[in-house]
């Protein structure tokens, strides 16, 4: 008889399997209509982050433009930097690769956000206990050198409302949620961003790499 934690890490397996199919097949299809994907993600101070992962995930369903996904061995390898604020050098380091677009994304912020409503004025407080995850995402057409769209990041869950009466104090342990819910709410925002992100890239991009808007105002 499969036990439940067996069950669990075929399927973790399995995905993994996907996973290094998926990178292996993409970094080896530089054609010149692929598209480079780089995702960058600040640390979260609660959780392990797996967010990453979950867009490969997405991303190896896509048919669509040969995917060059700029992992972490590959960006030290390249030297790597899209935190620079020259984009000619972003440009330049894409031009290596071969590419027609730069997807590049920036995961600035994932956290607890509690945000106060006011009930009753000195006595009656609901907190509203949110995860968050902000950021930006920069297209570039690397044959013209020039960013085509900026899009802001930003997704969120409600984990639970909490009342205070009386003594209002944001940092009551009253307000804190637990590890275990902390690991099921990341884990359910994570899985909402990356969802979030792949249908935004594919809305971006056709099938031949081209992007469905034109680039006025940018």
């Amino acid at each position: 008889m499969c036990t439940t934690s067996g069950f669990r890490m075929k399927a973790v397996k399995s995905v993994l399997f996907v996973l290094a199919v998926f990178v292996s097949v993409s970094s080896g299809a530089a054609a010149q209509d692929a598209v480079i994907i780089n995702l960058e993600i600040a640390e979260n101070p609660w959780a392990d982050v797996r967010l990453d992962n979950k867009l490969d995930f997405y991303l190896a369903t896509a048919a669509r433009s040969p995917i060059i996904r700029i992992n972490g061995d590959m960006r030290d390898s390249l030297g790597w930097n899209s935190r620079t604020p020259a984009i000619d050098d972003l440009i330049d380091q894409a031009e290596r690769l071969n590419a027609r677009y730069l997807v590049d994304i920036f995961i600035d912020r994932i956290d607890i956000e509690k945000r106060k409503v006011t009930v009753i004025p000195q006595a009656a407080f609901r907190y509203r206990v949110f995860g968050v995850i902000t950021g930006v995402m920069r297209v570039m057409d690397i044959s013209r050198a020039r960013v085509v769209r900026v899009e802001e990041i930003n997704y969120e869950i409600k984990a639970s409302d909490r009342w205070r009466f009386g003594d209002d104090d944001i940092h009551d342990a009253d307000l804190h949620i637990s590890a275990y819910d902390k690991t099921l709410l990341f884990d359910e925002l994570e899985e909402k961003a990356a969802r979030g992100i792949f249908r935004e890239i594919t809305r971006l991009t056709r099938g031949t790499g081209s992007f469905v808007k034109d680039d006025e105002g940018f």
